[in-house]
């Protein structure tokens, strides 16, 4: 798990320059004892527009004199406030880094996959000082990045969230700058929904947010409670977190850091075990063509680019996967040692008993194929799905309509079924469930 994260969570360029600005000690920004020096607090960017504080915070060292911030501490007038943060530049521009790894580094982002998810939000951390004439002047920030992978699998009901703060930017005039550096971070984590439990938590306990460049700050791991039998329930985790300073006598306001979205655990497999998904995600079902399954990979390749379906739904009833596959394949179809396979699959609702009850019954919708490429000499077969015409009409290109069988060699045919089982499972397709198959 941990090499995983490792390997999609690289270090970013402005973070490496950041650690030297945040390396100084508590020593140096000790006040008088028994001084409540700071405070501070901390928001995630809103959609109003930028408050003049976020501006101002950018000129700290030319706004706020040393003398001024020196008297404001040793009075103890110091407060916190919160300002929205905007984007970097090139967010959401295309990258060659996988989809998690694309979020942590752009440190603006939020993408969706079946079976992981990815969400990062901008924050501010700012330190204020009131000055004799009430005005309120920031004497420190720090902008950072917090970013939540959420991870799911489809043979367990258990889901992580692996958590990372990445400071952005820093700066403030010397005093401020220094405390700044002190803050530490504190994360709970949390069940999001009802009926959800945290068998595990490594959360982040007052830890100095200096030190947290370059690995997951936290991580949690959560699990429903029992799942009846054909059941499936919406889950959804969270995590809350506040900075802490030493020269500060109280705490930053407490944030909570919500899931991108809720995502679905079920019991709806049989006996396989429960599992989670991105519901709101349709699942690829990719057959890559190779020497195991070639016959049956290209029989889907062909009926789809003859005009079938890529986009099936799954039907876990057995009597209507039982009926798809004896009236796609009827006995008068000789087998010769062959498989007879049918597109769409028997496992789904566009089977050969979708359209039992249609004009003309399930046969006037079987066809087959027979695919060639050049003329005269110089044909080439594509794919020979050895059932005579007479039998069963071949498909005609753009004919979209019905249902399409092919006799293929048997171990072809067992590697494509079992490939498509653990499509299944791995993806959590349940009934009724939508899904994209494509060939490679």
């Amino acid at each position: 798990m941990y090499k995983f994260l490792r390997s999609c969570i690289p270090v970013v360029g402005v973070v490496v320059a950041l650690l030297g600005l945040l390396g100084s000690t508590a020593a140096q920004a000790a006040g008088p004892a028994g001084r409540d020096l700071t405070s501070g607090a901390i928001q995630k960017p809103d959609v109003r527009a930028g408050s003049s504080d976020c501006q101002d915070a950018h000129l700290l060292v030319k706004t706020v004199s040393r003398v001024a911030t020196a008297k404001a501490i040793k009075d103890g007038k110091l407060s916190g406030t919160t300002c929205k943060l905007t984007a970097p530049a090139g967010v959401g521009a295309t990258t060659t880094l996988s989809r998690l790894a694309f979020c942590f580094e752009t440190a603006a982002s939020s993408d969706i996959e079946r079976s992981n998810s990815c969400k990062t939000e901008l924050y501010r951390y700012t330190l204020f000082v009131v000055l004799e004439n009430g005005v309120r002047e920031p004497i420190g920030f720090t902008d950072f990045s917090v970013n939540s992978v959420i991870l799911l699998t489809g043979r367990s009901p258990r889901w992580t969230d692996n958590v990372k703060f990445i400071p952005m930017a820093s700066g403030g005039t010397p005093q401020g700058s220094e405390l700044v550096k002190l803050a530490k971070i504190t994360v709970t984590h949390s069940c999001a929904v009802p009926g959800c439990v945290v068998p595990f938590s490594a959360a982040a306990i007052d830890q100095p947010f200096s030190t947290l460049t370059g690995r997951v700050t936290s991580t949690a791991s959560f699990e429903p409670t029992p799942i009846a039998p054909n059941a499936r329930v919406n889950m959804a985790s969270q995590f809350d977190f506040f900075f802490t300073n030493p020269a500060a006598a109280e705490p930053t306001n407490r944030l909570t850091f919500d899931a991108i979205t809720f995502h679905r655990c079920d019991n709806a497999l049989g006996n396989i075990p429960p599992g989670c998904a991105f519901d709101d995600v349709m699942p690829i079902h990719e057959i890559q063509t190779g020497p195991e399954n070639e016959e049956y990979a290209k029989h889907v390749r062909y009926a789809q680019e003859y005009g079938l379906t890529s986009i099936l739904t799954r039907t876990t009833n057995d009597e209507i996967q039982r009926e798809n596959a004896a009236l796609a394949c009827p006995s008068f179809i000789p087998r010769n040692g062959l498989d007879c396979d049918e597109y769409p699959f028997a496992s789904t609702l566009e089977g050969a008993a979708k359209f039992k009850n249609f004009v003309g019954g399930v046969d006037a919708f079987r066809k087959t194929l027979r695919v060639q490429e050049g003329s005269r000499g110089e044909v080439t077969i594509l794919l020979n799905c050895r059932i005579t015409a007479l039998l069963v009409p071949l498909r005609r290109v753009g004919d979209s309509s019905g249902f399409s069988v092919c006799l293929i060699n048997p171990s072809h045919n067992a590697s494509g079924g079992g490939s498509l089982l653990q499509f299944y499972i791995e993806n959590r397709v349940i009934d009724q469930d939508r899904f994209r198959v494509i060939v490679r």
